[in-house]
């Protein structure tokens, strides 16, 4: 059998060359004509000032019978963009729908004053009275309201819903369906209080091989001109976010709730509330059209940078970040198979120094494979050498809040060998490793539980706590207690999903979601998750008990 050294000979032969230009974070040098051709292409999706007309209060029905009778209808879209003081208003063609975002939970309608820009001569006017309705009710109902448009020669009306999520729209370059590859594009993000972006872009697919082809997930990369020509990446702040050039839409196309991966991350913040663990991204539910199509709820969120979580993490440029995949090269970096490790898995390289070689690069992560080997695998350890390993190369405190997090968050097998980053990180003089999560769509239900509440194949924590290593129940207990008070109690649980239901609910958003893609829920309804979470936390704190317990068991919750 092969030993793990000769397995990162294997592994790393022929990548050096990937890795000069794949890890020293620099992009492999562009032509001439290919960086002209990319100036042109973003150039070209830049917004173009047309001029606006504002649709007219309501129009009387006599005015609009004359209009028909004295026109044709129209036989191409007369209306091709609203806009209000939101900002661009998302639009799906084959409806002649426009989504308007103004928020939820009105006590009153606010001022619209829409715009419209199309067909030369273009009028608008609305042809149905929304004020009639309570604007509380008409947005989480999803009702319609149509604008009548016109020329001298044509008329159409076209439909409008008021939203209470913020809109994303997406324009590719020729109505592209966007692939593997960046492709241009113009981005405008709509929102009540919030400044409104409409900004040039590079999209393209991401993740899980596009699962449902229809509703994929996007990665978009803003960009700005510079003062002397051509683009930098922009740094837009969208909905309140911190500012930052890449942004993810995730469609979360296979959780019918929408939300667990949003939950996941929302509880991995109140878990970490001081900053100490890595990527405490914040994310926003949104809806999204794609090139004049409407695809749904989706979240938006900004995308892990290794560079930077390193130096939030107070690490440095001299550390390293590596992640767990399923699918070897699914972005072509250099890999390693740790299959025999995790079960069927690959430690893709994500970031390394410029200096270091990518073989150097995995040998940093040799103690981490060996702590988690099983004892009796070829590179497994006696419970004398884990233990000595572990006391150099473990935060005892940090892993501990990972376990405890990814036990709460009910995160399956698939956390473990996928869906996983592991950091390497120089801290008071040791070379450290830290785990943090990527995706957790499949958590907040049953499925991740095996045999019982408490997933044992987070091998390391669990042999440690097996162990009885110095300080690691101690640090477990600790933390554990301090959430199931706080942000784990039954009282925190209910208030915060309560708060994901209401928002989700008064936006409409779940109606135009199950119209869109049939079969989905019409409304959100988290009572199975919520009712589910709580006995999975009872159930962890009488597994803890029974499997580690603290000689003072009134520590324990």
């Amino acid at each position: 059998m092969k030993t793990l050294g000769s397995k990162f000979i294997l592994a790393t032969a022929g990548l050096c060359l990937a890795a000069l230009c794949l890890l020293s974070g620099r992009a492999q040098a562009k032509t001439a004509d290919e960086e002209a051709a990319r100036i042109s292409a973003l150039s070209a999706m830049e917004p173009v000032p047309a001029a606006a007309v504002a649709v007219q209060p309501l129009i009387a029905a006599e005015e609009t019978w004359d209009i028909e009778d004295e026109r044709l209808p129209a036989e191409e879209p007369l209306l091709r963009t609203l806009r209000c003081l939101t900002g661009e208003a998302g639009c799906d063609a084959a409806t002649r729908t426009f989504y308007v975002c103004i928020g939820s939970s009105l006590e009153e309608w606010p001022e619209l004053l829409l715009t419209g820009e199309g067909a030369d001569g273009l009028q608008l006017a609305w042809a149905d009275d929304y004020a009639w309705d309570y604007p509380d009710e008409a947005v989480a109902g999803s009702q319609r309201y149509r604008i009548l448009a016109w020329t001298q020669e044509r008329y159409e009306y076209v439909e409008v819903i008021f939203t209470g999520l913020p809109i994303v729209s997406v324009h590719t370059m020729d109505r592209e369906t966007p692939g593997d590859a960046y492709m241009p594009a113009r981005v405008s993000v709509s929102a009540k209080g919030y400044e409104p972006v409409s900004s040039v872009a590079q999209v393209h697919k991401r993740g899980g091989g596009y699962r449902d082809p229809e509703k994929y997930s996007l990665r978009v990369e803003f960009a700005e001109r510079k003062n002397k020509g051509g683009y930098r990446k922009g740094r837009p702040s969208l909905l309140g976010m911190a500012a930052d050039s890449d942004w993810l839409l995730i469609s979360n196309d296979t959780d019918e709730t929408l939300m667990r991966n949003a939950m996941g991350w929302q509880l991995w913040q109140k878990m970490n509330p001081e900053g100490e663990a890595f990527a405490l991204l914040e994310s926003r539910m949104v809806e999204v059209c794609v090139n004049d199509c409407y695809m749904g709820v989706y979240a938006l969120q900004q995308r892990i940078k290794p560079e930077r979580e390193l130096l939030r993490m107070g690490g440095s440029s001299s550390d390293l970040s590596a992640r767990i995949i399923l699918k070897e090269g699914i972005e072509e970096r250099p890999v390693l198979d740790t299959s025999a490790v995790f079960n069927g898995g690959w430690l893709e390289l994500r970031y390394k120094p410029e200096t270091m070689t990518v073989s150097d690069a995995f040998a940093a992560y040799e103690d981490l494979l060996r702590l988690s080997s099983p004892q009796d695998s070829v590179n497994g350890l006696d419970d004398e050498a884990f233990l000595a390993l572990a006391q150099k190369r473990v935060d005892t405190g940090a892993l501990m809040r990972y376990l405890l997090f990814f036990e709460a968050a009910a995160l399956g097998d698939d956390n473990t060998k996928n869906n996983l980053y592991f950091w390497c990180v120089h801290r008071d003089g040791r070379q450290l490793y830290y785990l943090s999560p990527w995706d957790m769509d499949q958590g907040f239900n049953d499925h991740g539980s095996v045999g019982g509440d408490v997933n044992f194949s987070l091998a390391l924590p669990i042999r440690l706590l097996t162990l009885d290593a110095p300080g690691c129940r101690e640090a477990l207990w600790r933390d554990w207690k301090a959430f199931r008070e706080g942000v784990l109690s039954e009282s925190a649980v209910y208030e915060w999903m309560d708060g994901i239901e209401s928002e989700m609910n008064a936006s409409g958003a779940m109606l135009r979601e199950s119209e869109r893609w049939p079969g989905r829920p019409d409304r959100m309804d988290l009572m199975a998750d919520r009712v589910y979470l709580l006995e999975h936390l009872e159930a962890l704190d009488r597994d803890f008990k029974n499997l580690w317990p603290l000689p003072e068991t009134e520590a324990a919750p």
